[in-house]
């Protein structure tokens, strides 16, 4: 948290029994337009679980919508899973990679 900056934070909840994957209507927290980026750990930390490929695609869709979104994405662990795809590859002009 940059306490320094009185940012609002809004958080995105993965849900355990959707096997740690995000909600469309979680994910739909993107659309709002106070919203000016989204930080993410993929695969997250720590049940290291990657984000499905139809999530990783509605959030491309969002990003289409909103071309001012920026996406920063940890994508450290994502050696470790299978068939991994980085939101880097599916949105890389909003999209910043650590």
């Amino acid at each position: 948290r940059l306490n320094d900056y009185q940012l609002n934070v809004v958080n995105l909840e993965a849900d355990v029994a959707n096997g740690w994957q995000y909600s469309k209507g979680e994910l739909d927290k993107l659309r709002d337009p106070k919203v000016k980026a989204f930080f993410l750990v993929n695969p997250s930390n720590p049940p290291s679980v990657k984000i499905d490929d139809e999530s990783l695609r509605y959030i491309a869709d969002i990003v289409k919508e909103r071309p001012e979104l920026i996406l920063l994405t940890d994508d450290v662990y994502g050696t470790f899973a299978d068939d991994f795809v980085s939101l880097f590859a599916l949105a890389p002009k909003n999209t910043i990679l650590v």
